[in-house]
């Protein structure tokens, strides 16, 4: 079964799905949005204690409240009840990353992809984290396990072009854009960033 589905929120208001999934958390201008694990798997709730996940959800709509550091200490009380709980040690992760605390953000989203290597969201929140503390190399590697993982989704492959487009590699960049490109061909900020290549790069690309 999947990890997790995806909708759109921001902190002030989000909109539901009706089957849950992932939120992409607001970032700060600059930064590259993270994603908010809103579910718990149905083969995952058996590990679950009915007051870890009480902690979870409780800690999911705080966050989307903008109540940043109460939904933090619920999703500590979650990882405390469930050390195994990928989504929650993500969550946190997400509470640090907006908070402009990359260090402690990058930390919390590799002890998630510990705990679960498969959980690509995680994986491409750390390639945020990573970014945002110039780490360019391993935000690069963490994109690119993201992709792997969810060979569907346009987000990791968005952040990676993002990645050598501030290192000048033009040329890798449009290719990380078409592929995000073709998989969500309606999504105006891609196009916006192809643009952007195009302006900055020489003819032949």
């Amino acid at each position: 079964m999947a990890r997790t589905t995806r909708l759109q929120a921001t902190r002030r208001a989000a909109a539901s799905s009706g089957d849950g999934g992932t939120a992409t958390a607001s970032a700060r201008p600059g930064h590259l949005p993270v994603s908010l694990a809103t579910t718990i798997p149905d083969n995952e709730r058996s590990l679950m204690d009915l007051a870890a996940s009480a902690a979870f959800e409780a800690g999911n709509v705080l966050y989307v409240l903008g109540r940043g550091a109460e939904a933090e200490a619920h999703w500590q009380r979650a990882a405390r009840r469930n050390p195994r709980h990928a989504e929650s040690r993500s969550n946190i992760g997400v509470a640090h990353y907006s908070a402009r605390r990359f260090a402690e953000a990058a930390s919390a989203f590799e002890v998630a992809v510990g705990v679960a290597p498969g959980f690509a969201e995680s994986y491409q929140n750390l390639g945020a984290a990573r970014k945002a503390l110039g780490d360019a190399d391993r935000a690069l590697e963490a994109y690119r396990t993201a992709s792997h993982l969810a060979p569907l989704g346009h987000e990791a492959r968005r952040g990676a072009a993002l990645v050598p487009r501030e290192r000048g590699g033009l040329g890798e960049a449009l290719h990380w854009l078409r592929s995000a490109r073709a998989l969500s061909p309606s999504e105006a900020q891609i196009a916006l960033d192809v643009g952007i290549v195009h302006v900055s790069a020489p003819p032949t690309l």
